[in-house]
């Protein structure tokens, strides 16, 4: 299936309508399913597993050892998130997104940012917050805080 080819700011638009900033550097995900979103067999029994045997392992103590057979199945079907985020970003037509760098955190002062390509547009997209230690990353809204960058190498002399 090819896709059309999007510019950043329908990219961006297409972000606004369906996510929030702070799924960004997760990779962009969704907070609800995107209207008319039906999920493939695979992933709709994928979240059906996982939903079962968590609760299975909820009704049976929670407990958490590697030899209990209630937590080896919950482990074991964990929740389908990266199948679910590349459904997600092909129902909305933004295809391969690729997560490429991020900077800030803990020891790095208030300054936070993240990149994301857009392989299938080649459109790059910097999101810009700020982090604080007892809170974590905050954003603006989208249209506030989401720029289109290019990659460029720069040299950089260095005296040792």
């Amino acid at each position: 299936m090819e896709l059309k080819k999007l510019t950043a700011k329908e990219i961006i638009d297409i972000l606004i309508e369906n996510t929030d900033p702070s799924n960004f550097d997760e990779g962009i995900c969704c907070i609800t399913d995107p209207e008319g979103f039906v999920p493939s067999e695979e992933l709709a029994e994928k979240i059906k597993l996982n939903k079962k045997y968590y609760k299975e392992w909820e009704d049976n103590g929670r407990s958490w050892d590697d030899d209990d057979k209630h937590y080896i199945n919950k482990e074991a079907h964990r929740y389908p998130f990266e199948l679910q985020k590349k459904e997600y970003h092909n129902f909305l037509g933004l295809g391969n997104v690729e997560f490429v760098d991020r900077y800030g955190g803990a020891d790095c002062g208030s300054e936070y940012w993240a990149i994301q390509y857009f392989k299938d547009h080649d459109i790059y997209l910097k999101v810009e917050g700020w982090y604080q230690s007892h809170y974590g990353v905050d954003y603006d809204s989208f249209e506030d805080c989401v720029t289109e960058v290019k990659p460029k190498t720069k040299t950089v002399t260095v005296y040792e």
